[in-house]
């Protein structure tokens, strides 16, 4: 089946080759993707806290878009309302058509923002996926409390294809 015969396009991943040069220029941020559940750590409970030395692992890297998503502030969420945001993670549609297999609870490091440099600050905590069956992107959403500031030390990605940013 051809998805648009009109236009001699015969799959999606070849119009979002032809869209990719329209919407790379705002992907403008680098970041990673880590699973929590990869973290690795050394020290010992008698040396304190401060003993701890945790690394985060990247199973994908890549440059996105961000933006902060508006929602209906809900009286009943447990959370403080006024600190918490939705932002949403435009990835770059991978030319094999492949994005990992994100799951809720996997978290974005910010390495690079753009124009917008506050936003490696913070922490970015995977809640779901949303892309409809034309995606160009790979949209992730996130929830962010923007009075939480990580300290990510990165260590070794979990795959080769992991590219590391300078």
């Amino acid at each position: 089946m051809v998805a648009f015969p009109n236009l001699n396009i015969p799959d999606v991943g070849t119009l979002a080759e032809i869209a990719r040069p329209a919407l790379e220029p705002f992907h403008v941020v680098q970041c990673y993707l880590f699973s929590p559940n990869d973290n690795t750590g050394s020290g010992s409970i008698s040396g304190g806290r401060d003993s701890y030395n945790w690394q985060v692992h990247p199973y994908w890297s890549g440059n996105a878009r961000i933006q902060p998503i508006r929602l209906n502030l809900v009286s009943k969420e447990q959370t403080d309302d006024t600190t918490t945001r939705v932002y949403l993670f435009q990835c770059d549609y991978a030319k094999d058509a492949t994005f990992p297999d994100v799951r809720p609870g996997d978290e974005f490091i910010v390495v690079s923002a753009g124009n917008q440099p506050l936003l490696v600050n913070y922490q970015y905590v995977v809640t779901g996926l949303g892309n409809s069956g034309m995606a160009f992107e790979n949209n992730v959403y996130t929830m962010v409390d923007l009075e939480n500031r990580p300290n990510y030390v990165i260590g070794t990605p979990t795959n080769d294809s992991v590219e590391m940013f300078s």
